[in-house]
């Protein structure tokens, strides 16, 4: 490996680190937002069961307008005002920004206000069966959804700040606005209760510090704004060009989070919150792997293939893809084993009850095996934008949409109720089977575009990983059946239960990785240890 490649993946993964616990942060604070929500409302309410069915909706318009999709076109185009030039262009930057906060602040203007006028019909079809059944459920939909409408607004500009800020490789602060985001719902949740109404109020101001806490590391890059429109600019034509693809992409992504709702109104009341309660606990360190390493990788990703440096990333991306397996393997197999317990811990209490830990914990078990699917997209999709083929990805995602509804239709429907398991189970089946298939279609596109992925060198840990977390599941497995029935007795002794077990599985599944010479234990050892100064 090149000095220049040990850099760049140093830097990466040092980059990863900082977004990735705040990032994490934020995900244990909503965590503790759905504990405070689940206390609140159980699962069977007709309050628990609008915030299932409605927050989808709103995180898909703003992905619409901006958001992730904006990001991916817009980081490799903006990029070039700083690489193209001998001196960095802060004018012409300054110029784009502007072009795009306008146009995407109109946009988010007009697609919120055509939503909210459209929101009770719309929700009057879309959820006929449950608000047929749950007395009062579309008078709390409406009003939910037009006050979250308001902070996708806000993050229609935010979104542009935070992705100038990941260009100029600045990751601190738009992590840490997202803390941000996530303290306003909590705020709401806490200070409007019983009103399930104070999660979108909540919103509204985490929306607006996520914005206002970015502004002044952004003036101080040199970034100015001057309101101006103009789709005649062939950089901005060429941002939306690049976007379009991608924003279907992430629309095909966010879909599935609305199509479950939708087959699960049909199962047992509770079906749509158990689901979400499930989801948020897989995707809470999701966030600290997937997310940090593909929000901190694709500024990287862009200048390389931007300098045509392909064998360099080639390498880049197969580290990144096996550092993902060793340690989403351990995390997933704590979810599939002991997803029972966990959800114990995390939820029941108030109006959550054992049947509530029930229905979720069998959605968790099989949402948990898309954990390191989830999270190899995020660099996958990633390495497409940066070689600025953002077609391959949406093609690939609108496959994925269609398979797992169909999964997911068959198996929560029809096979699952017929076997005696829930259906919810089924739905989070099809999910995880499909975003598998997306991973592997992926690989197989993408490895054709770049020549070869160093497809040994990815068997060589897959094989290994895949050995060790077998060796973790046993002895978990194991250590449940010896002490988990003493675990019931109080809260304390269940968390003390879970975490050794655990413990015991974990340091398995080091000690096999390190008897197999796994490189990446190595790797992230020595970078713990210069971290803290030590040779």
């Amino acid at each position: 490996m090149t000095k220049k490649l040990q850099t760049d993946r140093s830097r990466v993964i040092n980059a990863a680190l900082t977004v990735g616990v705040l990032l994490l942060v934020s995900s244990l604070l909503n965590l503790l937002r759905e504990q405070l929500l689940s206390a609140f409302y159980g699962t069977n309410s007709a309050e628990a069961t609008a915030i299932a069915l409605i927050l989808p909706l709103p995180e898909l318009i703003f992905i619409i307008i901006s958001g992730g999709a904006l990001g991916s076109a817009f980081i490799p185009v903006f990029t070039r005002f700083f690489t193209d030039h001998k001196q960095p262009d802060i004018d012409g930057a300054s110029a784009m920004f502007s072009k795009i906060v306008t146009l995407v602040l109109l946009a988010a203007v007009v697609v919120t206000g055509i939503a909210s006028v459209i929101a009770r019909p719309l929700f009057t079809r879309l959820f006929a069966e449950r608000i047929a059944e749950q007395a009062g459920l579309l008078a709390l939909l409406v009003p939910l959804f037009r006050i979250m409408l308001l902070a996708q607004v806000i993050f229609g500009v935010s979104g542009v700040v935070m992705v100038t800020l990941y260009a100029r490789q600045k990751f601190l602060i738009p992590a840490l606005a997202v803390v941000v985001y996530a303290l306003g719902q909590i705020v709401g949740v806490v200070l409007l209760r019983p009103n399930v109404l104070g999660l979108a109020w909540g919103m509204v101001f985490g929306a607006l510090g996520h914005l206002l806490i970015q502004l002044p590391l952004l003036r101080r890059e040199g970034i100015r704004f001057r309101p101006k429109l103009s789709l005649a600019d062939p950089q901005v034509r060429r941002v939306l060009w690049l976007m379009a693809p991608r924003t279907l992409g992430l629309a095909f992504s966010y879909l599935n989070l609305v199509f479950v709702p939708y087959i699960a109104q049909t199962m047992v009341i509770g079906s749509e919150a158990a689901s979400r309660y499930a989801v948020r606990i897989m995707l809470t360190p999701q966030a600290f792997i997937g997310r940090a390493l593909g929000t901190a990788s694709f500024p990287t990703f862009a200048d390389l293939a931007a300098r045509e440096q392909y064998t360099a990333m080639q390498r880049m991306i197969s580290d990144l893809l096996r550092l993902i397996l060793f340690i989403g393997m351990p995390l997933t197999i704590v979810m599939v084993t002991l997803a029972q317990p966990l959800i114990k811990i995390v939820f029941e209490r108030g109006e959550y009850n054992v049947t509530s830990t029930n229905l979720t914990a069998s959605a968790l078990v099989y949402y948990a095996l898309a954990f390191i699917a989830l999270s190899l997209i995020e660099i996958l999709a990633r390495a497409f934008f940066a070689l600025e083929d953002t077609l391959t990805p949406v093609l690939i995602g609108a496959g994925q949409l269609v398979l797992m509804f169909s999964l997911s239709f068959w198996l929560g429907r029809t096979l699952f109720p017929s076997l005696g398991l829930t259906g919810v189970s089924g739905i989070a089946l099809g999910y995880s089977l499909s975003n598998w298939a997306e991973v592997a279609l992926l690989l197989f596109f993408l490895r054709g575009k770049m020549q070869g992925l160093n497809g040994r060198y990815l068997l060589a840990g897959s094989w290994r990983i895949g050995l060790a977390g077998g060796v973790m599941a046993g002895l978990i497995v194991l250590g449940w059946q010896i002490v988990g029935s003493s675990a019931e007795a109080n809260l304390l002794t269940q968390i003390i239960t879970v975490g050794i077990i655990s413990t015991i599985g974990g340091i398995g599944y080091l000690i096999t990785c390190y008897l197999l010479r796994l490189e990446e234990l190595h790797n992230l050892a020595s970078m713990v240890f210069a971290r803290f100064g030590r040779k």
